[in-house]
């Protein structure tokens, strides 16, 4: 029998585990998402020295600019980022949605969902992923990302940018439903997330401090 798309995710993260550990594991366990969720862009957000500012510290893809994303987002602010770091639960927009946003409009990219998951618990950070599909993530492609944001876990201190005084992180990129909200629920593109627990035993890795400099 052939195994589903998020079975085959599952194998590839346990064999990643199963390797010797190494500074690269993350990013590799990110690009699981570009191959097995269709994303083109994903990325890792995790709270820094300032827990007032959440932090990209890895990424995988296509570069985040061509969707408008930042380097850092405000904790209290609006964004997907934000909402999800908040509330630990998942959500999904797509354009019709993102459309509305002001940075929408200086992005290269027009038409594009975004899909963003806990990492654990409320208050972890949070996986972002970008679908240039028609109609977004599907329940297959939520699955496998799903699986992927089980198998980042949040590092024992806070993520260190090299210069988070400059880390414009002031404005929420994105107009934010969570999942399960009534606005959610409108879109069938976007809307509910996977049920698909894993049955993994790899031990998560550590999302790396964030190697970027934040943009002027």
């Amino acid at each position: 029998m052939r195994r589903t798309r998020a079975e085959r995710a599952e194998i590839a993260l346990e064999t990643l585990f199963a390797a010797p550990a190494s500074p690269d594991r993350l990013r590799r366990v990110l690009e699981q998402a570009l191959v097995f969720a269709g994303a083109a862009f994903v990325g890792v957000y995790v709270p820094g020295d300032d827990p007032s500012v959440l932090y990209l510290t890895e990424s995988a893809g296509l570069p985040r600019t061509l969707y408008g994303l930042r380097d850092g987002y405000p904790a209290a602010g609006g964004s997907p980022v934000a909402e999800v770091h908040r509330t630990g639960r998942p959500g999904w927009l797509g354009p019709d949605e993102l459309a509305d946003c002001p940075e929408a409009r200086r992005t290269p990219s027009a038409e594009f969902s975004v899909g963003a998951l806990p990492l654990g618990a409320a208050g972890s950070g949070c996986l972002l992923a970008v679908s240039e599909h028609p109609g977004g993530f599907g329940t297959d492609d939520r699955a496998c990302l799903e699986l992927i944001a089980r198998a980042v876990a949040v590092p024992s201190g806070p993520a260190r940018p090299p210069t988070p005084a400059s880390c414009p992180a002031t404005r929420s990129a994105w107009p934010w439903t969570p999942a399960g909200s009534r606005s959610a629920t409108r879109s069938s593109a976007c809307s509910g997330s996977a049920g698909t627990r894993s049955t993994a035993r790899w031990r998560p890795c550590s999302p790396s401090p964030c190697p970027r400099t934040c943009p002027p």
